[in-house]
């Protein structure tokens, strides 16, 4: 058996509890969760998981969904073939844009 090295650690009561049961409903003790999470830290070269300044609210949630399907129907309804159409938008603007031819002169 390798030899251990001895952390203590200051730990919130109720997050100690609620650590020992998560982790104990996967048959590991914290000790163990504290070893794969040292684990993967140094294997990854960083925190093992996205550190964020906030967690948005419900509303917040919601509100980034419903942009982001508006967006990706804003992108759909004006995407176009630069091929196909772009020649015929050109020719019906220029055709809009000449003066209209003067006989008369």
């Amino acid at each position: 058996m390798s030899r251990s090295a001895v952390m203590n650690l200051r730990i919130e009561p109720e997050i100690k509890a609620d650590a020992e049961e998560l982790f104990g409903s996967f048959g590991l003790t914290v000790t163990d969760a504290v070893n794969v999470f040292l684990r993967q830290s140094l294997m990854r070269g960083g925190f093992p998981f996205e550190i964020v300044r906030h967690k948005p609210n419900a509303i917040t949630q919601v509100a980034d969904v419903d942009f982001s399907a508006w967006h990706k129907r804003m992108k759909e309804a004006l995407a176009f073939s630069v091929d196909e159409e772009l020649p015929e938008i050109y020719f019906q603007r220029s055709k809009d844009m000449r003066p209209p031819l003067n006989f008369d002169d």
